[in-house]
């Protein structure tokens, strides 16, 4: 039983890494709850190389707003176009 909630626990700490949230209110500001959010940005990290990104935000309704790729994030470089709505 112990074997099975320490592998449970492990699967979860690896996949919770792999993901990024950050909340922002209406002037960009990074706010530290989702309630008082306007916009969610998401970032998933490829599990190989961390500066391989899925970029997207959403609006506080869910709406997304934009979706793209980046072949290295720390150097803002697109993977192909960025996707936007409005």
């Amino acid at each position: 039983m112990v074997k099975i909630f320490l592998s449970l626990f492990l699967v979860l700490s690896v996949v919770a890494k792999g993901q990024d949230t950050t909340y922002y209110n209406s002037d960009m500001d990074r706010v530290s709850s989702k309630d008082d959010a306007c916009y969610i940005e998401v970032l998933l990290r490829s599990k190989e190389d961390t500066n391989v990104v899925y970029y997207q935000e959403f609006n506080a309704t869910g709406q997304k707003l934009q979706d793209c790729h980046y072949s290295n994030y720390s150097k803002h470089e697109l993977d192909g176009l960025a996707i936007e709505w409005y």
